[in-house]
């Protein structure tokens, strides 16, 4: 990759690590220093059993922006958040007209749902003030994840004449197959940057009921999808996935170049403590 296409995403990066900060509502923080002109409008989360959050206003791109903190392995209550990995439903009041058979992980849905509201209403009261037409929704690790879900959620909830431009960064898999073509289709402006060898992007992990083929490093390999068992067969190899539609969610992979663990009859409690001292050593 060019430096000149890595300078694309500075801005995006210092507004993914903002969502970190406590003095995000001051924006005085390192990494809002890059973006001087920002303005915070709003924001919550304790950064434990909320992660942070904040809506602003980017002037010179005449964006809305909602940043979200992702996990903070100094607080159990966020690791906690990225271990339940049981698939629900999406909630039919946040997500009207969505089909039941789609469905996200249940830790990532009640993050988006604590914050939902009053992020929505912030939006609202930026796009009402400036007139603006633009939302960017942004977030790391499990921010990205929130991220994913806060697109939709607005794509559903505010007028059509509202575009929607999400930016993960490493992004843990948030949902089923439905979901990532729900994604897919409603969210066209996606840009998922993983970085090279990032384990969060393949966790939660997969079973081995997936016919997943051998291939040797570098190899194109197809898009895969979290599904859960107790058992996880498949064995450590690094591949490299194509910018492919069903990602979980999808969108544009830039360096995605991920090593896969190797497990054999590995119970779901141990697929989580996998999960907790992944997010802590790769996040």
């Amino acid at each position: 990759m060019s430096a000149a296409t890595i300078s694309t995403y500075a801005p995006y990066a210092s507004l993914a690590s903002a969502a970190y900060c406590s003095t995000a509502s001051t924006w005085t923080c390192a990494q809002c220093k890059s973006l001087p002109e920002f303005v915070t409008y709003a924001t919550g989360g304790d950064g434990d059993a909320v992660p942070k959050w904040y809506v602003g206003w980017w002037p010179t791109q005449s964006t809305v922006v909602v940043g979200h903190q992702g996990t903070n392995p100094a607080q159990l209550e966020s690791l906690l958040t990225d271990a339940e990995v049981v698939m629900s439903s999406l909630s039919s009041s946040l997500f009207p007209g969505v089909s039941g058979s789609v469905k996200a992980h249940d830790g990532f849905m009640k993050a988006q749902a604590d914050t939902a509201t009053n992020i929505l209403a912030g939006v609202k009261g930026l796009l009402s003030t400036h007139s603006a037409s633009k939302v960017l929704v942004i977030g790391h690790s499990l921010g990205g994840a929130i991220a994913t879900l806060d697109a939709l959620y607005f794509k559903l909830n505010l007028p059509s004449t509202v575009s929607i431009k999400a930016v993960t960064f490493g992004l843990p898999r948030v949902g089923n197959q439905d979901f990532a073509n729900l994604i897919d289709s409603e969210i066209t402006d996606f840009l998922h940057v993983t970085n090279e060898k990032d384990l969060v992007p393949i966790i939660p992990g997969e079973s081995s009921t997936e016919d997943i083929p051998d291939m040797p490093p570098g190899s194109p390999g197809p898009p895969r999808q979290g599904v859960f068992s107790d058992t996880c067969t498949q064995a450590a190899k690094s591949i490299l996935l194509p910018p492919a539609r069903g990602m979980l969610a999808s969108g544009k992979i830039i360096q995605a170049s991920i090593v896969r663990l190797e497990r054999s009859r590995t119970s779901l409690t141990e697929i989580l403590m996998i999960t907790l001292d992944l997010m802590m050593g790769f996040t």
